[in-house]
């Protein structure tokens, strides 16, 4: 009867163990999932941004080409970078993110569009006028200005999205550091019961 009434006091207590550490364990990996989830996130974010970039870099490229040598091959890689801007900056702009991310990606629109014209109107000078007329209008500087400010809110974008990059692995590795010793406890704790269980019953008191 003594045993059957120990029996049913360590039983009770496995069980309650168990629940307490199988709650802590859920919880912690929830929140190990949404920091996997955020990083996953920022970082798609990000490669937007680069894409959105490498866009208006590559049309520049094309389009400085052209003004060149007049050699409508050369405006290939502007062409196909001119079709992607409009749905790699939309893309960016529709993305979830805090409100001062947002108004950043919000403040390139129209730059960026600004910048895509005024490559499209160097270009139709180049064409129609010729080398000298698009050189002045080039040497002008208003696409090295905007191009410019494009770069400097774009640094400040992915500046502010690689420390909350690095702010949420800190948090992951927090986290599972948490999932670590909550397993680690339990183990423990478990052990230590069972240890003492089996002891209480050899002595038989």
């Amino acid at each position: 009867m003594k045993y059957t009434h120990k029996i049913v006091l360590w039983s009770a207590g496995s069980i309650l163990l168990v629940g307490l550490w199988v709650t802590a364990s859920f919880r912690v990996f929830q929140q190990t999932e949404r920091a996997i989830d955020e990083h996953k996130r920022t970082l798609l974010i990000l490669d937007k941004a680069n894409a959105l970039l490498s866009d208006l870099r590559d049309a520049e490229t094309g389009q400085r080409g052209y003004l060149l040598t007049g050699d409508e091959t050369f405006l290939e890689p502007y062409l196909a970078a001119n079709k992607s801007i409009p749905s790699h900056l939309e893309a960016l702009r529709q993305s979830v993110m805090p409100s001062d991310v947002q108004a950043l990606a919000d403040a390139l629109a129209p730059l960026v569009e600004a910048k895509s014209k005024e490559m499209a109107q160097v270009i139709e000078i180049r064409r129609n006028k010729g080398a000298p007329a698009a050189i002045a209008v080039v040497a002008g500087a208003r696409g090295k200005q905007l191009m410019d400010s494009i770069r400097a809110v774009m640094h400040d974008f992915t500046q502010v999205q690689e420390d909350a990059l690095a702010q949420r692995d800190a948090k992951l590795q927090l986290e599972m550091r948490r999932m670590f010793a909550v397993v680690v406890a339990a183990s423990l704790v478990a052990l230590l019961c069972a240890l003492t269980f089996l002891y209480s019953l050899k002595r038989g008191t």
